[in-house]
C-alpha cells in the first residue's frame, strides 16, 4: 500500500494534508517498519496514572492506586537493597 508520490512531495514540503491522507500516510510507514498502532495508557496502571499527568487531566482513583502501589513496591525495593549493604 503505497500512497501518492505527490502526496509524499506535498507531505514532505510541510504543505497543508488533509486528515484522512495524514492518516494513510501514518499507516504506510507503520507498515514499513512493522510497529503497532498507538494505544494509550490504559486506566488502573502507572503508565496511566503518568498519561493524566502529561495530559493534565484529572488522576481517576484505578490510576492513584497503581501510581500508590509501584511507588510502595519501589520504596520496599530500595529498602531491601539498603539492609544488603
Amino acid at each position: 500500500m503505497r500512497y501518492h508520490s505527490s502526496l509524499q512531495q506535498a507531505y514532505q514540503a510541510g504543505e497543508p494534508v488533509d486528515d484522512a491522507c495524514a492518516e494513510a500516510i501514518r499507516v504506510y510507514k507503520r507498515a514499513l517498519k512493522g510497529t503497532k498502532p498507538f494505544t494509550p495508557a490504559p486506566c488502573g496502571t502507572a503508565a496511566g496514572d503518568a498519561r493524566h499527568r502529561r495530559e493534565k487531566t484529572p488522576v481517576c482513583d484505578p490510576c492513584k492506586e497503581a501510581r500508590n502501589k509501584r511507588r510502595r513496591e519501589e520504596r520496599a525495593k530500595a529498602k531491601e537493597l539498603e539492609n544488603k549493604e
